[in-house]
């Protein structure tokens, strides 16, 4: 049974026997991916909302990102600037100001088959 789609499946197989034997084989075939579960969530889009925040504070939101695959799955927080450039998020402090106010933490790891992580982003203005 070959799958390149997530989904369910169901496949007879005969089995040489005397007298020959069906078996079923029925199986649920799971996509990779990791998904954010937080109110906020719309698809492939979270919405951190800070509220207003006085300057030399800290405000902390959490975000537990799953797993929703049967293996091992490794993550890195990277950093979107402007509209097409991605890199870490060290290297976003550098070129725009205003990701010196954020902090997320763990910035990379991996995660086990189905396994849920927290994720807290701090805004430290």
């Amino acid at each position: 049974m070959t799958c390149f789609l997530a989904g369910e499946y169901m496949v007879e197989m005969w089995v040489k026997t005397e007298p020959l034997q069906s078996v079923l084989i029925k199986a649920i075939f799971i996509r990779p991916y990791l998904s954010a579960m937080h109110p906020l969530t719309t698809g492939d889009f979270t919405l951190i909302d800070f509220p207003p925040t006085l300057e030399e504070t800290v405000r902390r939101e959490t975000l537990i990102i799953r797993n929703g695959s049967s293996r091992k799955s490794s993550f890195t927080v990277l950093a979107e600037v402007g509209t097409t450039e991605i890199m870490t998020l060290e290297k976003a402090r550098e070129t725009d100001i205003n990701f010196r106010y954020f902090s997320i933490d763990p910035l990379e790891g991996k995660m086990g088959p189905f396994e849920g992580r927290i994720f807290t982003t701090s805004f430290h203005p």
